[in-house]
């Protein structure tokens, strides 16, 4: 088997995972709290930084290995488009992969090489792997063969690819297949190298009904002129509700949930008043909205207040249940008083068909929660919890935020210069003793790694 079409409309959605830390694709697997039907190394890597070679996106986030190639794939979740690097960068895709290099291009063949050298360009490579899209069609090419970039492209042409990348080749291709929980390789090398960069293919599950699946109005409060509540260090309430609210979309659609923002940044002039809100969740036709604020004294000269609380329209509402299941996360994470949930006729709340609540995260009037709100890691709590709750209160399995990647386990000191560099390098540890390979530990610094088939012994040239 030489190559892997999937068509468009059976996917539900591909994640670029990874772009800094080098795994396998087993620990790739393993670490993905939702397992992909498909999963494949997506590019090159720089062996002393563990860094993607091309220019990536993460969920949103540009991982600049390097400036080799001018064009890749952009999506968010299954939209893939062909798209120029610069234009990728500018337009807030989630994900970006640029080629290594780029090989068809509107059909016709295009070897961006810019940043390879000759010999990568024109020599012959076996188990190349590459990616391209034919009009119905998402294809993986991955022949065990050498070919050239040349004969590389016209490979993928001949399979009907109208856009086509190179992704990487040798040892480190991997195409894998989930089947029945455990991965199945589909290309033909066997190296069991760890890669820094891998596509996670997660396909429309059987007798799927799309229209079942549910959406959700995240109301981040406030914006442009109405700025909300200040703190005393001058923290803006519009400012950090627009963030956690981010962080809530995140989360949602994480767990395979449509999310419908009212304000996705700070409006350029004016503001968003509550009607237009209503309207956009209405329009949508969500499931269910919340509005997300930051408290504060009615006193501002008694800065007593503490605490988190969520509203209701009514305790009889169809909106009481989910509040009160986001309350409970809410005040599970982060640890504030809880000051229960309410009911109280807000106009948000009266406006919107689908059940809504309107969440107050803390006061930001309290200097105390004022800093709290604004640092980033209590944001990501409060978003999580938030999400938590609307999760659970859906009737779904709550799909937790990945463990943090790992950014250094090598640490080089040059004692003399005074400099730190730290690398990422494969890892074991057994019983207390950490195991990596020789290679990777000499290639990082700068030495060249050998064998001497008579003494039987590695051999490091310094």
């Amino acid at each position: 088997m030489e190559q892997l079409k999937i068509k468009l409309n059976e996917i539900d959605r591909i994640r670029l995972v990874g772009g800094t830390v080098r795994r396998t694709a087993a620990q790739v697997f393993k670490m993905l709290p939702e397992k992909p039907d498909y999963l494949i190394n997506a590019g090159m890597y720089d062996m002393r930084s563990g860094l993607t070679v091309c220019d990536t996106i993460v969920d949103g986030v540009l991982l600049n290995g390097g400036n080799y190639t001018d064009k890749g794939f952009a999506w968010d979740d299954n939209n893939l488009e062909p798209e120029d690097t610069a234009a990728a960068k500018v337009r807030g895709y989630r994900y970006f992969l640029g080629g290594s290099p780029s090989l068809l291009w509107n059909g016709r063949l295009n070897i961006d090489g810019k940043g390879f050298d000759k010999y990568f360009l024109n020599s012959a490579k076996s188990v190349r792997i590459g990616m391209g899209i034919t009009d119905k069609e998402l294809v993986i090419c991955f022949p065990a063969a050498a070919k050239t970039l040349g004969s590389f492209a016209g490979m993928m042409a001949a399979v009907g690819c109208k856009y086509a990348i190179n992704l990487d080749g040798g040892g480190s291709t991997r195409v894998m297949q989930n089947v029945g929980g455990k991965l199945r390789q589909l290309s033909s090398n066997r190296e069991n190298r760890a890669n820094s960069t891998w596509l996670a293919i997660y396909l429309k599950k059987r007798g799927e009904n799309p229209v079942s699946k549910k959406k959700v109005c995240i109301d981040p409060g406030h914006g442009g002129t109405d700025s909300g509540a200040v703190g005393q260090n001058g923290a803006k309430e519009k400012d950090v509700v627009l963030q956690i609210g981010l962080m809530v979309k995140a989360a949602l659609e994480r767990n395979g949930i449509d999310v419908v923002m009212t304000r996705e940044k700070d409006i350029a002039s004016g503001k968003l008043v509550i009607a237009d809100r209503c309207r956009i969740a209405n329009n949508a036709g969500v499931d269910y909205l919340v509005s997300i604020h930051a408290n504060a004294d009615s006193d501002r000269d008694d800065k007593t207040g503490f605490g988190t609380e969520t509203w209701a329209y009514s305790t009889t509402s169809t909106g009481y249940p989910l509040a009160k299941a986001v309350q409970k996360e809410l005040i599970a994470a982060n640890g504030l008083t809880d000051r229960g949930v309410k009911a109280k006729v807000w106009d948000i709340l009266k406006g919107t068909k689908a059940p809504a609540i309107l969440v107050e995260t803390a006061f930001i009037n309290n200097s105390a929660e004022e800093r709290l709100l604004t640092d980033i890691a209590f944001q990501k709590l409060t978003a999580e919890a938030i999400a938590k709750g609307i999760v659970q209160q859906i009737g779904q399995k709550w799909v937790p935020a990945a463990a943090p990647e790992i950014k250094c386990n090598l640490k080089i000191v040059d004692k003399d210069a005074g400099t730190v560099e730290e690398c990422v390098i494969e890892q074991e540890n057994r019983n207390g003793t950490v195991w990596a390979p020789v290679r990777q530990v000499a290639e990082t610094l700068g030495c060249q790694v050998g064998y001497d088939s008579a003494d039987k012994c590695v051999v490091v040239y310094r």
